[in-house]
């Protein structure tokens, strides 16, 4: 184990995500520290990432998760795997399992609109088919309780913000361009890092959690008619399916 020890990984989508919610989840844990892995993009869709991620398209989901993880210790030189206690993967849902007959072609747009029941996309049959694999592959990640780190089993848990990020964060329905994500993201930061159980308040407030449960509970309720387009997310949760040593 290196200097570092005690990490939690938490693979995110990309840069705001991390920059909104490492930091200020990481002080809420006592005696580890989270720690971002930036994927670069939608990993449940990785068939449309091949020349970013080469060698991900034929892999399980364990598989494509220990690649990202390798790849990044190699890339960062910080960590190592025995420094990895538990790995988690915080996902936008972006209407995912909505059903097909609530995706609408509209052939005047350039990119996806999103409604509180329908998407509207440019190319409807190619935005069902990315919808049924991100189904599968999500389904497959909240089937994973661990994940092999050379010798070890750890522990790995899947976390969903619905829509996305910032529909979670910030109650934004509209489809923001990256320098908005990045925007909205630094505003979170600085607002949660010095408090952030006004975060871990916010994500367990009725209208982010919906009243769920358990953890497990709370992965049937975006699979349903079209929650994944509504606001919600189970990162609340976090503390709870953790080792109670870092709560």
């Amino acid at each position: 184990m290196s200097a570092q020890g005690n990490i939690i990984l938490a693979i995110v989508e990309g840069p705001s995500d991390a920059t909104a919610l490492v930091d200020p989840l990481s002080k809420l844990l006592r005696n580890s520290q989270l720690r971002d892995l930036i994927a670069d993009g939608d990993i449940t869709l990785r068939y449309l990432y091949a020349k970013s991620h080469p060698g991900m398209t034929g892999s399980n989901m364990e598989k494509v998760m220990t690649k990202l993880i390798d790849a990044d210790i190699k890339r960062r030189h910080v960590y190592v795997r025995n420094d990895v206690t538990a790995v988690i993967q915080i996902l936008d849902l972006d209407g995912a399992f909505v059903p097909d007959g609530h995706v609408s072609q509209d052939e005047g747009l350039e990119e996806r609109r999103y409604t509180e029941n329908s998407i509207l996309t440019p190319n409807a049959m190619e935005t069902i088919r990315q919808n049924h694999e991100k189904q599968k592959n999500i389904r497959s990640l909240i089937s994973m309780k661990d994940i092999r780190l050379g010798r070890r089993d750890v522990p790995f848990h899947s976390f969903y913000m619905s829509r996305n990020l910032e529909h979670v964060i910030w109650d934004e329905k509209k489809q923001l361009e990256p320098e908005g994500k990045s925007a909205c993201a630094k505003r979170a930061f600085r607002r949660y890092v010095q408090h952030p159980e006004e975060l871990l308040d916010l994500l367990r407030s009725p209208e982010v959690m919906h009243g769920f449960k358990s953890f497990e509970e709370s992965w049937n309720w975006p699979q349903v008619a079209d929650n994944s387009l509504a606001r919600g997310s189970n990162l609340g949760f976090l503390l709870d399916v953790l080792d109670p040593q870092n709560m």
